[in-house]
């Protein structure tokens, strides 16, 4: 298999209508989990008020979301290869969107946790499977710029949450937002029972394989099989790193600028410049990856993530260039996170496509807690500049692991 194309094998089959209605279902349901993973940060404010607790009483109910969705991304990847990724991504759908609207019958912190655990599940159950369904559904040239959109879809939602949440809260309902965004979730995934096709992959392939033999990879024990563990240590410390960077920068960054002399206000906004980069690096991902393969993407994003931090790391104290370059930086770790899912999808067959996409995300995962607590202690240790040069370094070891590989096969 040539990992540096988008994908393991040809043709997906299957009629262009159904092929889009698919990238459209799914496209939507990246929206939707990007929203709802959202959700209880923008609530927050409004549930502490009507609790009368302190907002940081929340951290646990927070917590137990990213943990539930860590243990999600594996098990909806493994289910994807096993049950099949239409079944799959419904499932983790629908459990999210029980979750949520269930939240509206909590009273304290604890319930809530619970609940926010079962919904992180969900929504990170509901990634590996629907990003192996959407690069299969497409024909070859077209995948690169499938996952640069599921990679979109992200902060998208994440802004309509914003919107939504300024739009819902003057009358202070918290729970009637989590009662519509549960029952727009569990429609949703009403409507992808009737509509959502399976992967021709899993079909015509996987699926008969294991109609057969009635086996199927249960674990992620595959992933280490000899003919994949390199490509699965490659794709873990990819995933680690880059996730650590970006991690590190959104927890930090604003109180990093704010040490450096911008005012509160500016530092305070600074991941917008962030956001609009990422956007905007997704789309980037996309186009680069039908040309030059995912592979080869991800190393040229990855010398330029070094280049970017090294410039924040001399750059003089000046709120445009600052923010510019931070802008820059968010658009070259989105790439890299964009084409790592994209070389993801291209590394593994289609028996071990979802478990190997979900496992690597799960990686990634704990990089960013990782990063979140790292942050801080590289912050005491070496100040703004070292910072900056840290986080470089840990992309110039990505650069280095990536390059190894090529030069290896050579």
């Amino acid at each position: 298999m040539d990992e540096d194309r988008l994908s393991a094998s040809g043709s997906t089959g299957g009629s262009p209508p159904r092929s889009w209605r698919s990238v459209t279902l799914l496209l939507t349901s990246f929206l939707a989990v990007a929203l709802c993973t959202q959700l209880l940060a923008a609530a927050a404010p409004q549930i502490a008020s009507a609790w009368d607790i302190d907002v940081r009483s929340l951290a646990a109910p927070m917590a137990a979301g990213w943990i539930g969705a860590g243990v999600g991304t594996v098990l909806g990847g493994i289910a994807g290869d096993r049950i099949g990724r239409r079944w799959s991504v419904i499932v983790a759908i629908a459990l999210s969107g029980g979750a949520t609207f269930g939240t509206v019958l909590t009273t304290d912190p604890g319930d809530l946790a619970i609940l926010r655990l079962f919904a992180g599940v969900g929504l990170g159950g509901c990634y590996p499977p629907a990003l192996a369904l959407l690069t299969e559904s497409v024909a070859e040239p077209r995948r690169g710029m499938m996952v640069s959109l599921a990679m979109v879809a992200g902060p998208l939602g994440i802004a309509a949450c914003s919107l939504l949440a300024m739009a819902w809260f003057p009358d202070g309902d918290w729970k009637g937002l989590f009662a519509a965004v549960g029952i727009a979730l569990l429609a949703l995934a009403a409507v992808l029972v009737i509509l959502l096709p399976e992967s021709p992959h899993f079909t015509r392939g996987v699926g008969h394989a294991v109609g057969r033999s009635g086996r199927a990879a249960s674990t992620v024990a595959p992933l280490f099989a000899p003919e994949h563990r390199g490509k699965t240590l490659r794709l873990a410390f990819c995933f680690a790193s880059v996730f650590i960077a970006v991690a590190a920068v959104l927890s930090w960054i604003p109180a990093l600028l704010a040490v450096q002399g911008l005012s509160p206000e500016l530092a305070s906004g600074s991941p917008t410049a962030w956001s609009i980069g990422g956007i905007i690096g997704s789309l980037v991902a996309g186009w680069m990856m039908t040309r030059r393969g995912a592979l080869a993407a991800l190393q040229l994003f990855a010398v330029g993530g070094i280049g970017g931090f090294l410039l924040l790391a001399i750059a003089p104290v000046s709120a445009g260039l600052l923010l510019a370059l931070l802008g820059l930086v968010g658009l070259l770790l989105s790439a890299m996170i964009t084409c790592a899912f994209g070389y993801a999808t291209a590394c593994y067959p289609d028996a071990v496509r979802a478990t190997g996409v979900g496992f690597a995300d799960m990686i990634g995962r704990v990089g960013a807690v990782a990063g979140s607590f790292g942050g801080v202690f590289l912050i005491d240790a070496a100040g703004a500049s070292g910072f900056y040069i840290g986080l470089a370094a840990l992309l110039g070891g990505t650069a280095l692991v990536l390059v190894q590989r090529r030069v290896s096969e050579r």
